[in-house]
């Protein structure tokens, strides 16, 4: 208990930040706040005032006065509370976008195993759902709550001065409350963190299912899947009707003892009246200031589930962001990247046992060199590690020279192109596919890049050419199409480094051997990596490793060979 105690207070600490720059806006509302919540204050007074004075005297100038008063004191707490949340709203929801960057920006720090290791549901749950319940959760504090308070401390200090007795009485419910408060909040943080679990599994489902439809049908799965689907919608449902059970019972217990305090005044005051102790003037007044009081008790005691429910939401999000988690390299230096990589006595580990050790290889501009090796062998690792994805656990990865440790990764990556074996298509148009990464890149820049990777032509007899939209899936596409659209996307930027996993798995042999030879004969010339399990693709490549044992062998091609059998 303390442990979590302690984690929400680091939380809300570092929340905090979010408002740094909000500290003058932060008095300008509480200077709002107070200045509605005086405007109430006299209310009470004024009906007094008319009822005790103004009617049994019969000044009908004076009641209309009251009358004046009591209708400005209203109109001025009215627009106090919308000025109140215009400026409220205004800066918890810019700290709300702050604190959405800072975990999408999270999300692009940490490692390529962080996201591996994740279900993506959760985090796009982290990402969506629960800053939406902080945004929830401000809101209610600085529009509802921290108001609420503030009227009911002011309400309740004339009600004191007007009668002190009537006063003790209305507190005597309070006792009731706090027990009430004590034996339902439970109840609702249960509710909303079984909901939370549900909604990410349920958010998890969705985004398997929309992934995974090819699959589904491809096996036949769509009834198995429908029953899970149907059981996670049960149990969401249930944690919705729970939750929302359990917020209700919660406000319906506030709201009937605060009622309850209405009744006592009423009764207790009523015999005060009778016994000749107490105005009618008095209890009315006494009354209506109670009424007044009720609306921000209402409010306050409304508000905190969702406070509840967004501090939970905080620890959460809090817990993302101070994941120790990071990229493996953290070097800053920038170099004029010629394309040369080299693996220097590299082991690695994915803690399942030792993938290979002491593997060296060397990526040599202006050449092909092909890696070949069965299925699971590390050819993915390797790619990997040359992207600076991982870390070997021993060993070094040099980039012209330069180890690995002393660049900046993202700089480097930058200058190398990457075509993985099932390209990914975006939303959007065929130039924004192909110029993705790569904004600032013209028409222009977009064909030849498209040229280079022979998909120009088929892109011209699409209905739009280059600005055909095309879903996430690019399932209008043949695997082919997408492959060159890949290979066009990678080239736009000239890389340095080209990498081209498994491209024969969608391209025909000529159209990949004329794609590599056309860019090997480019002024840049890049290196290429041809990421093979293919023998006969191997011909092609100046250089050859294969991963055999959990190490790699190299093997020169003396002269290396077009498929045709003809030399290059």
């Amino acid at each position: 208990m303390m442990r979590l105690e302690a984690a929400t207070l680091s939380a809300w600490r570092r929340y905090g930040r979010f408002y740094d720059r909000s500290v003058g806006p932060v008095v300008v509302v509480a200077v709002i706040t107070v200045i509605g919540t005086l405007a109430l204050v006299p209310i009470p007074l004024l009906i007094k005032h008319a009822l005790d004075v103004a009617i049994p005297q019969e000044r009908s100038g004076l009641l209309l006065i009251l009358g004046g008063g009591l209708v400005t004191a209203q109109v001025v707490n009215a627009v106090t509370t919308v000025w109140r949340r215009r400026v409220v709203t205004g800066h918890s929801t810019e700290a709300t976008r702050k604190l959405r960057e800072t975990v999408i920006q999270k999300l692009y720090s940490v490692s390529i195993d962080f996201h591996r290791r994740s279900e993506i549901g959760i985090l796009h749950d982290r990402v969506v759902q629960e800053t939406r319940r902080i945004d929830a959760m401000a809101d209610a504090l600085a529009s509802s709550f921290i108001p609420a308070v503030m009227t009911s401390l002011g309400i309740g200090s004339v009600l004191l001065v007007m009668h002190w007795q009537l006063f003790l009485l209305m507190l005597s419910v309070v006792p009731f409350i706090v027990v009430a408060h004590k034996l339902t909040t439970p109840h609702v943080k249960r509710a909303t963190r079984a909901h939370r679990e549900r909604f990410a599994r349920f958010s998890d489902g969705v985004l398997f299912i929309l992934r995974a439809m090819d699959l589904t049908r491809v096996r036949a799965a769509e009834r198995s899947e429908m029953e899970r689907a149907s059981d996670t919608l049960n149990d969401l449902r249930e944690a919705d009707w729970d939750m929302a059970v359990a917020k209700t019972q919660y406000s319906a217990a506030q709201q009937s003892l605060i009622a309850a305090a209405g009744v006592v005044v009423l009764v207790f005051g009523g015999l005060a009246v009778i016994g000749g102790r107490l105005s009618i003037g008095d209890l009315f007044a006494f009354y209506a200031g109670l009424a007044i009081l009720r609306g921000p008790l209402v409010a306050m005691f409304t508000s905190l589930p969702f406070i509840i429910s967004g501090i939970q939401s905080l620890v959460y999000v809090d817990e993302l962001l101070q994941d120790p988690d990071q990229r493996p390299y953290k070097g800053t230096r920038r170099i004029d990247f010629d394309g040369e990589v080299a693996l220097t006595d590299v082991s690695f580990d994915y803690g399942r046992g030792t993938l290979f050790r002491s593997a060296s290889m060397r990526v040599q501009p202006g050449q092909t060199t092909a890696l070949s090796g069965l299925n699971g062998s590390g050819k993915s690792t390797i790619v990997a590690c040359i992207l600076g994805f991982y870390k070997p656990l021993k060993g070094s990865v040099f980039a012209s020279g330069h180890p690995y440790n002393d660049l900046n990764i993202p700089d480097l990556r930058a200058r190398m192109g990457v075509v993985p074996q099932e390209p990914v298509i975006i939303s959007g148009t065929i130039e924004e596919n192909i110029a993705y990464g790569h904004e600032t890149a013209s028409r222009a820049d977009v064909e030849e890049a498209a040229l280079l990777a022979q998909a120009h032509e088929f892109i011209m007899q699409l209905p739009d050419g280059y600005e055909t939209r095309i879903s996430h899936s690019g399932f209008t596409l043949s695997g082919g199409q997408r492959q060159r659209i890949a290979i066009a996307r990678a080239l736009i930027s000239n890389p340095r480094l080209l990498i081209l996993d498994e491209p024969t798995n969608h391209l025909d042999d000529v159209i990949l051997e004329d794609i590599i030879q056309t860019v090997l004969n480019l002024p840049t010339a890049p290196a290429v990596l041809l990421i093979t399990h293919r023998k006969d693709v191997e011909l092609w490549a100046d250089d050859v490793y294969e991963i055999e044992n959990q190490t790699i062998v190299h093997r020169m091609n003396a002269a290396p060979m077009h498929l045709s059998g003809e030399p290059v």
